[in-house]
């Protein structure tokens, strides 16, 4: 008997394709359903979110995942330092998508649609391609902020009304506006 872990399964995605999110598989599951079914589902479930339990088994996930995945970046990093900066770009970038996490419900199905409808569009798939092309640090950092704008752009040419959504996702955008200057942070301080 080996003492290899058993491998993944036959009909699971290989490394080089690109797997599924919770989103897409989400999006497909409600897609198969009649939709008078779909319709109240949505119902059931919009209605079901508000009730004080589950937000309180949502946040308790919610904070799980998040102490899970900064234990795994530190532990990363402990056996390989080199890991540190990728990590620091990778945090950078979570903090603009922040604002997700205020959206409600409706809007972050009508984010998924529009992003489902806009990667359709040649634009973005050109721009996609030009980003999984790109060689150098600066090219891909060129060719990601140019695929974000094209992916913006045709989000909003799918669904105009997108746009105060997209405005709660800019970074900063969630702060309220300061009545007074803030204290100056201190290294090592805990950020809000």
């Amino acid at each position: 008997m080996s003492d290899k872990p058993p491998g993944p399964p036959s009909d699971a995605p290989s490394a080089d394709k690109e797997r599924p999110t919770r989103n897409d598989r989400g999006d497909r599951f409600r897609e198969r359903m009649d939709p008078e079914v779909r319709k109240k589902f949505d119902a059931a479930r919009e209605k079901a979110l508000k009730d004080p339990e589950l937000q309180q088994l949502r946040k308790g996930a919610e904070d799980a995942n998040k102490k899970f995945f900064e234990a795994m970046r530190k532990k990363m990093v402990e056996i390989d330092p080199s890991l540190a900066e990728f990590g620091k770009r990778q945090s950078e970038r979570a903090a603009e998508w922040r604002g997700y996490a205020s959206l409600s419900d409706k809007e972050r199905e009508q984010l998924r649609a529009a992003r489902n409808i806009a990667k359709q569009d040649p634009a973005v798939q050109e721009a996609e391609k030009k980003r999984d092309s790109a060689n150098t640090p600066e090219e891909r950092k060129a060719a990601s902020d140019a695929y974000r704008k094209a992916i913006g752009d045709a989000m909003l040419k799918a669904d105009p009304s997108l746009a105060p959504v997209l405005e709660k996702l800019k970074p900063g955008a969630s702060k309220p506006p300061a009545e007074k200057p803030a204290a100056p942070e201190v290294m090592g301080s805990p950020s809000t």
